[in-house]
């Protein structure tokens, strides 16, 4: 029998694992997801879906990193990784914090939206949007004001008992481009470098170390475009089609099977809650920006 020296909780899932994760909580409780050490296969039989990175059928999901590892996703629960030689175990572990941790939600039919969730009050909004939109940078700010950051690049929503749309709290530490750090006055070298091959870099969060999950009252959409920094309101089938969008690895979805649960989730989110879309020129100061999201996010 295989030892699991590590327990985790994030995005509503428990995780035990032959690999460590300083981003994520320590929790003891039953697994949903193994992960652990072992030989995968080259290729998938009879792929739904195939790409030159990754493939995946309905009961699998291959993602082949020639700079990390290769991961195999069996089922819902099993995550098998075989590194490549001489790399180095933080490039193998950010995969299976983005593309597994994103199949793995589907499957669990949970709804992983490309976002930062922060906590207002008694309620969290997610802040969503492109690579490179400024989702982690303007969590920063947030938290510098004192806002609970309940999660980083990936937060999965899901429907509570009484049908509302809630959020798991998930990881704990943002991501951050070495510019980002330096508007804030940081020093990269005071953080983890994610990869040697990018200036991205690992940024601690303090965070209550609880279970718990916060009914979701809005999604920001961030456009890093226009001349005014100002935001709109959407509806109906365009929002919709934005947290569609927003969907992590959404390309995807048809090919593990899970095409009737993502589009349930997602109309029902989009008639449950606030969607706004927030543009932001490049000539926006990270302090302005701070300020106008906070008078958002709690006037909302």
């Amino acid at each position: 029998m295989k030892h699991y020296p590590y327990n985790y909780f994030t995005n509503g899932l428990y995780i035990a694992s032959e690999i460590k994760f300083p981003e994520l909580m320590e929790k003891e409780g039953t697994p949903t997801v193994f992960i652990y050490y072992g030989n995968t296969p080259e290729n998938l039989e009879n792929p739904s879906f195939k790409r030159v990175f990754h493939q995946a059928n309905p009961d699998e999901y291959l993602l082949d990193i020639k700079h990390a590892a290769r991961y195999w996703l069996k089922n819902k629960n099993e995550v098998v990784v075989e590194p490549y030689e001489n790399v180095q175990v933080d490039a193998v572990r950010i995969y299976i914090l983005s593309s597994i941790m994103g199949v793995l939600l589907h499957k669990h039919e949970l709804l992983p939206l490309h976002s930062c969730c922060i906590k207002v009050k008694d309620y969290s909004v997610l802040i969503a949007g492109n690579s490179g939109a400024g989702k982690s940078t303007i969590s920063l700010g947030l938290y510098r004001k004192g806002y609970e950051i309940l999660n980083d690049d990936i937060s999965s929503v899901f429907l509570n008992d009484q049908n509302e749309p809630s959020v798991y709290p998930g990881y704990m530490h943002l991501k951050l481009w070495s510019e980002s750090l330096e508007k804030y006055g940081y020093e990269t070298t005071d953080f983890r470098q994610l990869r040697n091959e990018i200036e991205k870099y690992s940024f601690p969060i303090n965070r209550c170390n609880k279970i718990e999950f916060l009914p979701l009252k809005a999604v920001f959409i961030l456009n890093p475009a226009g001349n005014q920094l100002n935001y709109e309101s959407i509806v109906g089938l365009k929002a919709f089609e934005a947290l569609n969008k927003n969907t992590f690895r959404r390309n995807l979805v048809k090919g593990i099977g899970k095409e009737a649960s993502h589009f349930k989730l997602s109309t029902s989110l989009a008639s449950k809650i606030k969607v706004f879309q927030v543009n932001r020129p490049d000539i926006t100061k990270p302090k302005d920006f701070s300020d106008f999201m906070e008078n958002l996010i709690t006037t909302i």
